[in-house]
Parts: C-alpha cells; structure tokens; sequence
C-alpha cells in the first residue's frame, strides 16, 4: 500500500486556536496560537525547539482520465474511499488549498492545519472554521514550517496544484479511469522527473487505482 504520510496519527497534531488580531502587515491574516505536540518515549509531551524543519511536500489530488480535477467546485464523482484515504494520508500534517477548494469543504479538517491561499485573504470568512489565510503559497509553506511540521500536503485547485507542484517530492494520486465533464484540470507535470513507486487498485471501484510517485533527485525546485 502507498505509505501513509510521515506524521499522520501518532506524530504531529497540531492544536489550531482561532484567529487574533493581526498587523496589517502581516502575510498571515489569521493568526493562530498553534503548538506542534509529539509523545516522548515516556508517554509526555513535548514542544520541540524553534528551528527551520526539512519538510516534505506532497500533492494530492484525484484525477480523472482526461485530467479532470472538479466540475462546477465539486468533484465529479463519490468515491468515499478516496476521501477515507485522503484523510489518512493527511493526518498531522498541512493541508494547503485555494479559496474555492476551502470554500467547498462540508466541514472542519480536523487534526490538521488548513491554509488557505486567497489573493483578498480579508474576505476569507473563516469564522466557522480553524484556519490560516495567507496570500500566496510561498506563505503558505512558510506557515507550515514554521510550526515544525514535517509534512504539508497541497490539495487543490488547479492554480494551487500550478504553482506549488514544482516544490513537491510526492504525488499521492487516485486515478480515476473516467472521462467526466470538468471546469478545472490537473496540471501534470513532466513525468520524467517522477518514478512511480507503488498503484493499488481499489477494491470497491474497478476503475480506480491509488498511485505513489516520487520526484527524481535533483528536479525539485528549492523553495525560497
């Protein structure tokens, strides 16, 4: 099975309290008070030194045959155990998303940081949910790391998967083997940089694999 991304469960959890009162200034308009929590090996917690973090940055995202991402700010299927999955692999971790993406949502994304990339990040109404707005995506990384997280996923959309698929070391994909109507596409990258390292097929839809690619050494993009 692709391997569950490194601080889902049993590492980093993060605590998002909602947001104060920010400098204009400020990048980040939603400030929240976040504590990166792991367990020592006696069962405690404890918060880890401020320090720059390597962090791996994963895209996920479920794309159709003819490159089909969302229809109408929808997906244009109901495949729930791509949403079980897309859970798991996000546990812990950053999710990082465009405005529509976020404005999608049915709900919270519990146990993870959401950072929302809006270019007016003041009219992002995030008063029924925990989340970071910042206006543009190298903030968003930067909020990520920040905290000490060691994974930050980028869940859509199609300008956010543009922009931030350069810096990725990991796609997680589920391949849809359909051909929908759609308003929004994955923007593949050149695949010759990317070893695809596991594909599982589902066990409830004949029609869907889950893909595992790994970015070559030396092809990323360093990120600022």
């Amino acid at each position: 099975m692709p391997p569950k991304a490194i601080g889902a469960r049993s590492e980093a959890i993060v605590s998002i309290v909602r947001r104060s009162t920010v400098p204009s200034s400020c990048a980040i308009l939603n400030r929240t008070r976040c504590a990166l929590i792991s367990p020592a090996r006696d069962g405690r917690l404890f918060k880890p030194p401020d320090r720059t973090w390597n962090m791996e940055i994963v895209a996920v995202a479920a794309v159709a045959e003819n490159g089909v991402i969302g229809a109408e700010g929808g997906l244009p299927w109901d495949i729930n155990e791509d949403l079980v999955r897309f859970r798991e692999l996000t546990l812990g971790g950053a999710v990082i998303m465009g405005r529509r993406t976020y404005d999608s949502l049915p709900g919270e994304l519990k146990r993870r940081l959401t950072v929302v990339v809006s270019r007016s990040p003041g009219e992002v109404e995030t008063a029924d949910r925990d989340a970071v707005v910042v206006a543009s995506p190298e903030a968003a990384l930067e909020s990520a790391r920040s905290l000490g997280l060691s994974t930050a996923y980028v869940a859509g959309g199609e300008s956010m998967y543009a922009e931030l698929l350069p810096y990725c070391d990991r796609m997680e994909l589920t391949e849809v083997g359909r051909e929908p109507d759609g308003d929004a596409m994955f923007p593949w990258p050149d695949l010759d940089d990317w070893s695809e390292r596991y594909r599982l097929p589902s066990s409830s839809h004949p029609d869907v694999d889950y893909v595992t690619y790994i970015r070559r050494n030396g092809s990323r993009q360093q990120v600022l």
